[in-house]
């Protein structure tokens, strides 16, 4: 039987206090490797950290090597389809407790690009809202200038 085999998927998100640093728009994140789980080996473990929307210049500090490291982009709400969320994968065999030490991503995000998704939402219901008067206010009724006067036209007994 030789034991228990399972894969299993964990994720979470941090708070920005805990783990983000920041001197001007450069952002220093620092957060252990290992699983969150004490004294828990893995056989593989695969790490995805999830940036902001146009972070760029993106530079990885490991204390030790991994197998794999890579990138790739994700798309969620609000998130323009141009840019996306850069994400960096990074992939160790056989982990153990000691593997649990802190790793920093470098990055820069200038702090305008916060203001990218409420002047979205706030643009989108501006021009919702300006299509709605302007629906209100159109006349789509087709009249005959013959029928229009003899509307108005007051009647005789």
């Amino acid at each position: 039987f030789g034991g228990w085999r399972t894969a299993w998927y964990h994720g979470y998100n941090l708070p920005v206090e805990e783990a983000l640093s920041r001197d001007g728009s450069r952002m220093t994140l620092e957060m252990d490797f290992g699983p969150s789980l004490d004294n828990v080996p893995v056989d593989e473990l695969t790490l995805k950290v999830i940036l902001p929307e146009r972070a760029t210049n993106i530079q990885v500090e490991l204390p030790f090597e991994v197998q794999h490291q890579d990138r790739a982009v994700r798309h969620t709400y609000l998130d323009t389809p141009l840019h996306g969320r850069p994400v960096i994968i990074l992939t160790k065999t056989g982990v153990v407790p000691e593997h649990n030490i802190p790793f920093h991503v470098h990055y820069d995000f200038p702090t305008s690009n916060m203001m990218q998704e409420p002047l979205l939402l706030t643009g989108a219901w501006m021009v919702f809202f300006t299509i709605c008067m302007i629906a209100v206010r159109v006349q789509l009724r087709i009249v005959d200038d013959e029928e229009e006067e003899g509307e108005n036209k007051p009647k005789s007994d």
